[in-house]
């Protein structure tokens, strides 16, 4: 027998520290395992949009995911089709377990009663998001800067100065060159909502920013990203009221756009949130917390903001993308006091139906 203390003997501490060793060994590996497995067998269906969008969300947000053990559906459409699946399976399982929308599609989201609260602790990176993104049942998860966009070698041509209100927009030579967002559309409502107040109006009193669309005559009210954009490249429309991050995809693709932001209630331009929520009803709750949380961090929000020409809701990435690439800087409200000085709407004060029906009678059928 070998006693401590004697030439062979290994040190008493020295035992202890290889027992603890190989104990600490066995959590790791176990831990790691556990991580691994944590949504084995789990599918998580995310309802989004399609196109690039989800295409960004698969290469950024998913293989996290993915690592975990989990496996990601996307059920593609507009989210008030995606809110008619939820409504329609009442009582049953519900065919979706995180659901993603748009500012003008918060209220009807919230009052069908098809939203899971959050729990912000299990939420990391929501740690940083300001307080009124952050909500029982919805948190946001980019936002968009909203302003006259047009195109700056067109208005040169012709001799504009470039538009400060969205008056400037009657000027004879832009008739027939002006567009707006149809009101079923995000673009739509905010569009609608700042000519509104530049006409004495507001969130309660569109009115004034109906007649004043009328006055504008668009050539065109897009329903559509693609179809706005074929307009500018084709020449057909100068001026939109778009949002910022089509002027870094339009310079992209070869069009001279800029970014005009007038004046709104002592602010400039029209902010808007794009919003996760989980789903009431999921099996699958603790994959949807995670596909959030991973949603919120920082390389996701960088690479998001810098292909999507959005303001990312992560601080951090927003101000990495403020040092890095000037351009998206020029365009964005990307620092904290930038962000406060965008008007952003209370959208909860609009009765989205009446509004369309109102729209139609007002703008359509003038």
């Amino acid at each position: 027998m070998i006693r401590p203390g004697l030439p062979g003997s290994p040190p008493r501490r020295a035992v202890v520290t290889g027992v603890l060793g190989a104990t600490m060994g066995l959590l790791r590996t176990s831990a790691a395992r556990s991580e691994t497995a944590l949504f084995d067998g789990v599918t998580l269906r995310v309802a989004t949009w399609g196109g690039t969008w989800m295409q960004l969300l698969q290469q950024l947000v998913v293989p996290d995911l993915e690592r975990s053990g989990a496996k990601v559906e996307f059920v593609l459409g507009q989210p008030n089709d995606n809110l008619a699946k939820l409504i329609a399976a009442r009582g049953q399982r519900p065919p979706i377990d995180l659901i993603e929308y748009s500012e003008n599609d918060r209220t009807s989201m919230d009052g069908a009663g098809v939203l899971e609260p959050i729990d912000y602790a299990r939420l990391s990176n929501a740690r940083d998001v300001p307080a009124n993104f952050r909500l029982s049942n919805m948190v946001a998860n980019s936002s968009t800067l909203d302003g006259i966009v047009f195109n700056a070698a067109k208005y040169r041509e012709a001799g504009l100065p470039p538009p400060r209100t969205y008056a400037d927009l009657a000027h004879p030579a832009l008739r027939d060159r002006v567009a707006f967002g149809d009101i079923t559309t995000p673009q739509g409502v905010k569009g609608l909502i700042a000519i509104a107040y530049e006409n004495g109006g507001s969130e309660t009193n569109l009115q004034p920013g109906m007649q004043a669309i009328v006055r504008l005559a668009p050539r065109t009210f897009y329903s559509t990203w693609t179809q706005i954009l074929a307009q500018f490249k084709s020449g057909d429309v100068w001026a939109a009221h778009w949002h910022a991050g089509w002027v870094v995809r339009g310079r992209q693709a070869g069009v001279p756009l800029d970014l005009a932001l007038p004046r709104i209630a002592g602010k400039q331009g029209v902010l808007s949130n794009t919003w996760l929520s989980p789903v009431k009803g999921s099996a699958n709750g603790n994959a949807a917390l995670a596909f959030i949380n991973d949603y919120l961090s920082l390389q996701p929000q960088i690479e998001l903001g810098r292909r999507n020409g959005i303001r990312p809701i992560n601080q951090e990435a927003a101000d990495r993308l403020a040092q890095d690439d000037k351009e998206l800087a020029a365009l964005l409200p990307l620092s904290r006091n930038a962000l406060a000085g965008i008007f952003y709407p209370d959208i909860a004060k609009i009765d989205m139906d009446a509004l369309i029906d109102q729209w139609n009678r007002t703008v359509l059928h003038s």
